[in-house]
């Protein structure tokens, strides 16, 4: 059961991928949309907008030194993306270390469906390959979409993850790159129940989506022209390896051409204390310190990212059955697109 418990951790928490539930966005000089207020530890409020609907004419027209980034990538056409995680585990507990490596590929196709004017662009993934690796202390363990492996706890994973292949998931999204709506994934869960039994679908639950992580690595653009060196903000509200978490970003333009432009990113993570409060906890049974800091290469005709390169740094600390347990984790992350 060891190795199938190291696979959920970085399958799950230690990809820092996460699947955004609401979002703000700021800019410098004010606030956007407000709704909703989240009352997080210590005096500042977090406003989560339901959604972010900027009409293009409200955008003011750039100067000569100013770009305006959107989303909008035209429809019909169709990316194909390459995205490596590896990660290092140091993880303390029942005064026992441990040490992990993952190394986690996958490969996706999306093709933009519906782009509306001023409203939505429908996407529809679909994962075409993966391939993990895992490796505790001297126990090395691995897997690849379509191989069995001779571990029966570890080709589990792999007959899960098999079911994402070919299978599309529609995901709607506004102008500023936030979900507003998925579709598909309880035919991918009929397909797990069918092969492989509800407890597998229950699993499957507790996995990274690897549709998501992809859209995951899309910037919300400010709904303002920026030149060389702006910042803007946003706040996400995302499910993190089962923990709620809140995650500040902040964004710079760091330099743009005909085709491209570059933007820093740099994000904070942090436990959502109320969150926990709301589901019975006390609000202090975690605590997180952790950032994800990295330049992505965005193609400015469409608004999408072309290429990534993120490092991340992120220490746990918890109690589990009356006993202190820490986890330190580092590790990388690249994206390729092509289309």
């Amino acid at each position: 059961m060891k190795k199938t418990s190291i696979g959920l951790l970085a399958l799950t928490l230690v990809l820092l991928t996460a699947s955004c539930k609401n979002k703000e966005q700021t800019d410098t000089d004010n606030q956007v949309v407000a709704s909703d207020s989240l009352d997080i530890a210590g005096d500042s409020d977090i406003f989560f907008a339901d959604e972010v609907d900027i009409a293009e004419e409200d955008i003011p027209a750039p100067k000569d030194n100013e770009i305006v980034l959107r989303f909008n990538p035209p429809k019909g056409v169709t990316y194909s993306t390459k995205m490596k995680t590896v990660t290092n585990i140091r993880q303390s507990m029942f005064d026992q270390s441990s040490s992990s490596l993952m190394d986690i590929s996958t490969n996706n196709k999306i093709k933009v469906l519906e782009n509306i004017p001023g409203k939505s662009i429908t996407l529809s993934s679909t994962v075409s390959y993966f391939k993990a690796m895992m490796k505790q202390d001297t126990i090395s363990a691995g897997f690849e979409s379509g191989k069995p492996s001779k571990d029966p706890e570890i080709d589990m994973m792999r007959q899960i993850l098999d079911c994402y292949i070919n299978m599309p998931i529609d995901i709607t999204m506004d102008r500023n790159a936030e979900v507003i709506g998925i579709k598909g994934i309880e035919a991918v869960q009929g397909k797990i129940a069918e092969k492989l039994g509800n407890e597998a679908v229950t699993a499957s639950m507790q996995m990274s989506d690897m549709n998501q992580e992809v859209v995951n690595s899309f910037v919300a653009f400010p709904p303002k022209p920026v030149a060389n060196g702006d910042s803007w903000a946003t706040v996400d509200s995302v499910d993190m390896g089962g923990f709620p978490t809140i995650m500040r970003n902040t964004f710079t333009l760091q330099r743009y051409d005909a085709q491209y432009a570059w933007v820093d990113v740099y994000s904070n993570f942090s436990i959502d204390k109320d969150m926990l409060r709301s589901l019975g906890g006390s609000g202090d049974e975690v605590t997180m310190t952790g950032y994800q800091k990295g330049t992505m290469k965005v193609e400015r005709e469409s608004g999408w990212s072309m290429e990534s390169n993120l490092e991340q740094k992120l220490n746990l600390n918890m109690e589990a059955q009356g006993q202190k347990m820490s986890i330190s984790i580092t590790g990388t992350s690249t994206l390729t697109t092509t289309r």
